[in-house]
């Protein structure tokens, strides 16, 4: 940069802060602070959304009513409880991964066994692991016995141990490996000299283990080839049943017992199954593939992972036998159901599909004991989905806890909407029948105390994208979310078969709820929102006031209204084609060329005169008739002969101002350069469904390339920026495009420099915010009106007028404009809930009235028109130097090396007061405002942000008052939110390093940084309230919502679970119970057999058999067992 230069802006910047300075001496309230600030900012955790991960393993107590999964997040394994309407996470560090997961039944205790063959017990009232035990071998098979303290741990070196877990210790009972115990295993030698290819040694590896459902005397224990069952009381092998496959090299990889403990079943690697009778251990009573294969080849099917078994009803002589595995087509995924009558093969057989393989499954039982009736089933599929039906006819689904809904599908990401507008809020949290309807998974446990939350006093919905561009919607004012299913969007149904496009902005509108998706192929596909009417719905036709009812239903009833009447207009564009508009739909002579060329255009929507012909017409039973021309007409006796502008008779419409209606037709009539640029978008209607509540699809818009962000405003206003650097204004009610802006054409745009790397990247900028407002356009200082704010990547910062479709230069930034906010003098932002078409018209005040200010005239429309304000080279982009004085000046604020807590003291005393206008190098409108600037009645600042600094503009003059350089240890800014709680007013910022920082209105004074959890993430996607919460990513799946300003409205928050509910209690065991029986008389031979008969195997005298022996080393205890086994009795010694 020359000398020349350097002075040209160093006068430049002169000039623009003396305006600045002038403008705060003149109007005392722009240099008053809007509000407080907080006192002693805290971040406080309010609730959490999803999992940080997939799902790898889940379990299920049938008496406490709890659902248990394992994820984890970036430091450690998280356990999830899902109980009745809440949820709690507990964290376990050191655990890797899980292979086993484990309730004790009707306890305080979960048994966690991860891939390292560490025991982890943990105890769920105190939340902590209470025992933790390394085993000396390698754990491949467990088996809780119901009702006791004892978990049986099968071993790689076929043996079976016993832990003890009200103790955390192993017993000294132990089963030895069977296969050596076993003489009939014994090989003969000359079987024992042939080839080990020809006969495969059998492992001495425990593959399953499986206790009876109500003889707690009875194990089974399964090897490679054989199972035995194991008496522990008598510590002897009951019987042996071997495994002959037709296949030699077949191996067991599961078992389960049947519901009446009379018989078993297990599963091979070869996808077979074998059920077996327990008096009959010589063959199996069925044999069969789990299913059929097509082909004789055996590595195409899958094996057996896992089995159960259980009864429809207890006295049932059916059963059914879930199959996990065995499936021999690739792309068939899911659970087998057979259904079994006694010895004969399977009558029926069923599938619960999935989307990818089954890695687990959990049956949610409704007894402790008893395998009977169950609830349903969980099903995990390797891809982490989640999914879950009822074990009835037809098996439905069951609606899974919302955290689980997450990740079925899975969840690609969110949008936060906090606050909606009430009436909004309320139509789409509507419960309807369907709601009432729906099958909830019925887990009944956890308890809570009086100070959990379970719904906060705020109006959120969260709105998360899924896998198959599945939009689904949730009640995000519940801690643990309440699902909406009746507003889910399921994209791909309205578009083209096979389509492989995806959804890249979302925008959903804040006024009637209206849901504009943008995919990268430029469509843009418009859902109206239809919510149910009450049965007795007033009539408002005499109404004046109808505010307060009319955003929800202006768009939607008016289309309704008119659905028969476009449809019949369709049919008649379809016939003309290039042919002129007939004598029943009036329109200028002058226009004969303009709307052939319209017709052209593959545009389904009628021109404008016919559109509101129906509204217009004098036998109109439109309850929204009235509002409906509101948007469509201005005001006045003109209003019914709109096709006529230019004659227009209303006393408060500015000629160079005119409302959209004037000018959707100028830009397609008058016009010819807008026309052209409207060229590019085609909007057609979409055949509308039947649906009578939720999202319907309205209208399909095609732009000219992938859209990258979206607005809108009102109830019809919507604007779409494109990848191709074009921003579509279009109003939705009209179908039609009422301007189309291009960057190359703004007004002292500056081009990127050229990227050498990069040969074939565009000089364009791209646009990076798009923001409505109702507020001050550039040059009219007296009167709000609907305005676009469009932030480019260099910088650069510029508005529309809607009113005139006027577009102006506001300023420019260093660094790409990142986010942009509009408020009050109270610190409200200015929402555009409804657009303001109209500059005459007495302007809306949100809150009390300021003190009166003399009328200023506004700077002419046809200077900011013909004369517009050149953006500032690049150059001039740099910080300003005139800064406020700091109160007390430390020596080393200038210092380098100064800590990071230093420099922030150190900014928050030199905070910036006035910087750089806005009006660029046009030195006449600069010295026209410096001497036309009369105070406003209702001041309004426009906070615009870039990675390192923020700015506070006054609206309407585009004055930068006030700014700040974030300090560099922070990172760049990635967010800003203006906070307005009782009399605090201030502004969140979001860096990129996890801090939050606070900032004082309007002067930007530093106040606090707040740091944020370690594991954040993606924080550019996160969401910041104006309640002053948080909502963000902790984990691929999970999100937490944090609080950090406090206040006397604060709204109220807690969570307090208990996982364990002592007034559930596990019921006795059915060995417990005895049996009454009822005898008349007593005979010798009848006290004979009582001698001889074997009682069953009690609880006490388990508990005594597994510590009879003295606790010794592993190997002692494995010994002494053996021998036991071989003598038949037991020692005395130990």
């Amino acid at each position: 940069m020359t000398f020349f230069n350097k002075i040209s802006n160093f006068a430049q910047k002169t000039k623009e802060a003396a305006l600045a300075r002038a403008i705060l001496a003149k109007d005392k309230r722009l240099d008053t602070a809007l509000g407080g600030v907080p006192e002693t900012p805290q971040l406080d955790m309010v609730t959490t959304f999803g999992l940080p991960s997939k799902v790898a393993t889940l379990a299920y107590d049938p008496v406490a009513g709890l659902l248990v999964t394992v994820t984890r997040d970036q430091e450690h394994l998280v356990l999830n409880f899902f109980g009745r309407g809440v949820m709690s996470s507990m964290g376990v560090p050191g655990v890797q991964q899980v292979k086993y997961l484990q309730f004790k039944t009707g306890q305080p205790c979960l048994v966690l066994i991860d891939t390292s063959n560490v025991v982890y017990l943990i105890d769920l009232r105190q939340r902590k692991v209470q025992h933790v035990l390394r085993s000396q071998g390698i754990i491949t098979s467990c088996a809780y016995c119901t009702g006791t303290d004892w978990l049986f741990l099968g071993m790689a070196d076929g043996y079976t141990d016993v832990l003890d877990t009200r103790l955390g210790k192993l017993a000294s009972y132990s089963i030895p490996d069977l296969l050596q115990a076993d003489p009939s295993q014994a090989q003969p030698q000359q079987e024992q000299q042939q080839p080990e290819q020809s006969q495969p040694k059998a492992r001495h590896m425990v593959v399953g283990l499986e206790s009876h459902p109500s003889n707690v005397n009875w194990l089974l224990i399964a090897y490679d080839r054989v199972v035995f069952l194991w008496d522990i009381k008598e510590q002897q092998i009951h019987d042996e049943y071997h495994h002959r496959s037709p296949s030699s090299n077949a191996h067991i990889t599961s078992l389960t017992w049947h519901p009446r403990g009379d018989a078993f079943v297990t599963g091979d690697d070869h996808g077979q199954i074998h059920v077996w009778s327990v008096s009959t251990p010589s063959k199996p009573m069925i044999s069969r593939p789990v299913f059929p294969a097509i082909d004789n080849a055996a590595a195409s099917i899958e094996p057996v992972y896992k089995l159960a078994w259980y009864q429809p009803q207890a006295d049932d002589t059916t059963s059914c036998l879930i199959v996990a595995g065995g499936t021999s087509l690739q792309d068939m995924h899911g659970v087998h159901l057979l259904e079994l009558d006694g010895p004969h093969d399977a009558r029926k057989q069923s599938m619960l599909p999935c989307a990818a393989d089954v890695a687990d499954f959990v049956v949610l039982w409704s007894d402790a004991y008893a395998r009977s009736q169950p609830i349903g089933i969980v099903i995990v599929a390797a891809d982490g989905s989640i999914s879950s039906h009822q074990l009835t006819s037809g098996f439905p689904r069951f609606t899974l806890p919302p955290a689980l809904s997450l990740l079925d599908p899975l969840i690609a990401n969110m949008c936060f909407l906090p606050m909606v507008h009430p009436p909004l809020y309320h139509a789409l949290t509507t419960v309807t029948e369907e709601d009432r309807q729906l099958l909830h998974l019925p887990l009944m446990g956890g308890s809570v105390s009086p100070r959990h939350i379970y719904k906060l006093a705020s109006n959120d919905i969260l709105m998360t994208l899924h896998v198959g561009e599945i939009i689904q919607f949730w009640d995000a004012s519940y801690t643990t979310l309440r699902p909406l299913p009746q507003l889910t969007i399921q994209c791909h149904d309205n578009m083209p078969e096979g389509s492989s496009v995806f959804v890249c902005t979302i925008d959903i509108n804040a006024s009637n709820g209206a849901a504009a998706i943008g995919f990268n192929d430029g469509t843009v596909l418009l859902y109206e929102f239809v919510h149910p009417t009450p049965a007795a719905a007033p009539d408002h036709r005499e109404d004046n006031d109808t505010s307060s009812t009319m955003p929800l239903n202006v768009g939607a009833q008016f289309i309704e209204q008119c659905d028969d009447t476009i449809n019949e207009l369709q049919d008649i564009l379809d016939d003309m084609k290039k042919t002129s508009i007939d004598d029943d739909e009036p329109h200028d002579d002058q226009n004969d060329g303009k709307a052939s060329a319209d017709d052209q255009m593959p545009q389904t929507a009628p021109p404008k005169e016919a559109q509101i012909a129906p509204t217009s017409a004098p036998a109109s039973t439109n309850p929204f008739e009235s509002a409906d021309t509101n948007h469509t007409a201005a005001p006045g006796p003109s209003s019914a002969d709109d096709s006529k502008p230019s004659e227009s008779t209303n006393p408060f419409e500015e000629p160079a101002r005119p409302s959209i209606s004037s000018s959707v037709q100028d830009t397609s009539a008058n016009d010819a350069s807008t026309a052209k640029n409207t060229n590019g978008a085609i909007i057609s209607a979409i055949k509308r469904s039947e649906k009578p509540f939720g999202y319907v699809p309205d209208l399909k818009i095609q732009l000219d390339s992938a859209v990258s962000l979206m607005a809108s405003a009102g109830d019809d206003l919507l604007a779409c920026a494109t990848c191709h650097h074009r921003i579509y204004v279009i109003h939705t009610t009209l179908q039609k495009v009422i301007a189309c802006f291009r960057i190359q054409d703004f007004p002292g745009l500056e081009v990127l420099p050229q990227d050498h790397e990069n040969a074939n990247a565009s000089p364009m900028p791209s646009i990076t915010t798009l923001y409505f407002s109702n507020t001050y356009a550039h040059g009219f200082y007296t009167h709000e009106s609907t305005v676009l704010f469009i932030g480019l990547e260099n910088g650069q910062l510029f508005e529309i007028d809607i009113a005139s479709l006027q577009l102006h230069f506001v300023h420019a930034f260093n660094g790409s404009v990142v986010d942009v906010h509009c408020i009050d003098q109270r610190g409200v932002p200015q929402k555009a809930l409804q657009h303001h078409v109209a500059h005459g018209s007495e302007p809306k005040r949100a809150g009390p009235p300021a003190p009166p200010a003399p009328p200023v005239e506004p700077v002419p429309a046809a200077e900011t028109v013909h004369a517009p304000a050149p953006a500032p080279t690049r150059a001039e982009r740099s910080k300003s130097f005139l800064r406020r004085k700091p109160t007390k000046k430390k020596k080393d604020d200038h210092q380098g090396d100064v800590a990071a807590d230093d420099q922030w003291d150190a900014l928050t005393r030199s905070s910036t007061v006035t910087t750089t206008s806005s009006a660029g190098s046009n030195a006449s409108i600069e010295r026209k405002a410096k001497h036309e600037y009369q105070p406003q009645e209702r001041p309004h600042f426009v906070l615009v942000a870039s990675p390192t600094s923020i700015a506070c503009l006054l609206a309407g003059y585009s004055v930068k008052l006030y700014d700040i350089d974030l300090p560099e240890q922070d990172g760049t800014l990635t967010r800003i939110t203006p906070v307005q709680l009782d009399d605090i007013a201030c502004l969140s910022v979001l860096m990129s390093s996890g801090n939050l920082l606070l900032l004082s209105l309007p002067h930007l004074t530093p106040v606090a940084r707040i740091p944020l959890a370690t594991n954040s993430r993606k924080l550019k996607e996160a969401t910041l309230t104006t309640d002053g919460r948080i909502l963000s990513w902790h984990g691929a799946y999970e999100m937490k919502e944090w609080i950090y300003i406090h206040s006397a409205s604060t709204i109220p928050y807690g969570h307090d679970v208990q996982l364990f509910d002592i007034e559930r209690r596990l019921p006795p065991h059915p060995s417990q119970i005895q049996p009454t029986q009822q005898t008349n008389k007593k005979t010798w031979f009848g006290a004979v057999a009582g001698v001889f008969k074997k009682e069953p195997l009690r609880l006490e005298e388990l508990d005594l058999i597994s510590k009879h022996y003295s606790m010794g080393c592993r190997d002692t205890g494995r010994k002494l067992t053996r021998l036991f086994l071989l003598s038949g009795t037991p020692s005395n010694d130990t």
